[in-house]
């Protein structure tokens, strides 16, 4: 049995466990998604398990997002577009606050992506406390 191979997968989940997951706060269920230092490749990954993932939810959906340090990505925001679009045509109330967005060019991308997808509350926060506050406010 070659356990550096069944070493290496336990990480990968591992990872994957830590960069998508539910957890509650104030009474809450929150999906948190950290993009964190990822590259387009690994960023493409986690969106298409957060969007599985995320449908477990029901009809509403709380989402914290991290995208510190990431790069340009356009597949990404592509795919992001689209499914944010399938989030609203099937009646799911998304809530999203996002982490991360640290320059002027970042901030006008995502403002147009959720324009495009219709996905009204979403805002940009630059703490961790800021974001989780406002997810929980009616």
């Amino acid at each position: 049995m070659d356990y550096q191979l069944i070493n290496y997968i336990l990480n990968l989940i591992q990872d994957m466990h830590d960069r998508l997951n539910f957890f509650n706060h104030a009474g809450h269920k929150i999906m948190w998604c950290d993009y964190s230092k990822s590259g387009e490749e690994q960023m493409i990954k986690l969106l298409e398990e957060a969007v599985v993932y995320g449908k477990t939810a029901g009809d509403h959906l709380n989402i914290l997002a991290d995208f510190k340090s990431t790069p340009k990505c356009p597949e990404f925001n592509k795919k992001l577009k689209a499914y944010g679009k399938s989030y609203h045509q099937s009646g799911i109330e998304v809530k999203a606050a996002i982490l991360g967005i640290d320059s002027p060019l970042k901030r006008v991308v995502v403002n147009a992506t959720m324009a495009i997808t219709r996905i009204k509350n979403v805002r940009l926060f630059d703490s961790k406390e800021d974001a989780l506050k406002w997810l929980v406010e009616s």
